[in-house]
């Protein structure tokens, strides 16, 4: 365990496994309102939707060619791309329309 988990972020492994069904009724039944829920790959191409389009059509340098890499083992489906999610609360808002899920289609919970 790690009393701080989001300190130096990308530089810890703060995974954990869930159940999400349970996290969300959990959640619902506390007073706070379901977003979503989506596959890492699916999280990760919405929010990183400009700088991808930014990329298009331009030949990386090898740092670039590395950290492409990096992003094609975060979002292949037999790679981390489905074994990985995200889920999104809200309470005292309308709720937040956060980009990683503007792909992630009809949830499966």
């Amino acid at each position: 365990r790690d009393a701080s988990p989001l300190e130096a972020p990308g530089e810890k492994d703060i995974t954990a496994h869930g159940n999400f069904t349970r996290l969300r009724n959990d959640a619902v039944e506390a007073g706070w309102r379901f977003g979503n829920f989506t596959d890492q790959h699916h999280f990760l191409v919405g929010a990183a939707k400009s700088l991808l389009l930014s990329m298009d059509g331009k030949t990386p340098d090898e740092a670039g060619r590395k950290k492409l890499r990096s992003l094609q083992t975060l979002l292949h489906p037999e790679s981390m791309g489905q074994q990985f999610h995200a889920i999104v609360f809200s309470k005292g808002t309308s709720g937040a329309n956060l980009s990683g899920f503007q792909y992630a289609g009809e949830c499966r919970l």
